[in-house]
């Protein structure tokens, strides 16, 4: 009796609140969709590599989102919810860091690759060991991807070319 007592109650203290969540939602979409149009602006006028304002612009997005939703929870007076979305943010990155090594690995590697002068989009080159020979296509959060010259497509752990030798056979022109 009490429980079906406390839920109705919940749910009656929760109904006025739906419109301010909406609206917070809304404008809170809004302003992220304008910062990150600001962030892009300013990435492309940076000398910044493609990838990485790439991972720039998604890490922006998750980490305001991230704020948005504690925000609204902590103003629709749910400071419980807000804390334990917190906590368990801590919680999620250290389980996610012990368990998808592999995966975080390629990721650091791929921000180490994005960063060097040596390896970019469109330079040939010879990697994994001599097993892999060709013309980098594209270098995202995970993979370089290499086309050699019968145009079969390679498609690499960021790690394993981090970690390996690669010979660059001819560099990018450029304009």
């Amino acid at each position: 009796m009490y429980i079906a007592k406390d839920f109705i109650n919940i749910i009656v203290d929760f109904l006025p609140k739906i419109p301010v969540i909406i609206i917070s939602l809304l404008i809170g979409w809004l302003v992220i969709k304008v910062i990150i149009l600001i962030i892009k602006r300013a990435l492309r006028l940076s000398t910044m590599k493609k990838d990485v304002s790439g991972w720039i612009v998604n890490a922006s997005k998750v980490v305001l989102w991230s704020i948005l939703i504690i925000v609204i929870a902590s103003g629709v007076g749910f400071s419980g919810l807000a804390v334990a979305l917190t906590g368990s943010a801590a919680i999620t990155a250290f389980v996610f860091s012990v368990s998808l090594g592999p995966t975080l690995s390629n990721i650091f590697s791929g921000m180490f690759l994005s960063g060097d002068v040596d390896i970019e989009v469109g330079m040939k080159v010879i990697t994994n060991s001599g097993k892999t020979e060709g013309t980098i296509v594209s270098m995202d959060m995970r993979k370089v991807r290499i086309r050699d010259k019968k145009g079969v497509l390679h498609v690499l752990p960021n790690s394993t070319v981090e970690n390996d030798e690669w010979i660059v056979v001819d560099e990018v022109k450029k304009r």
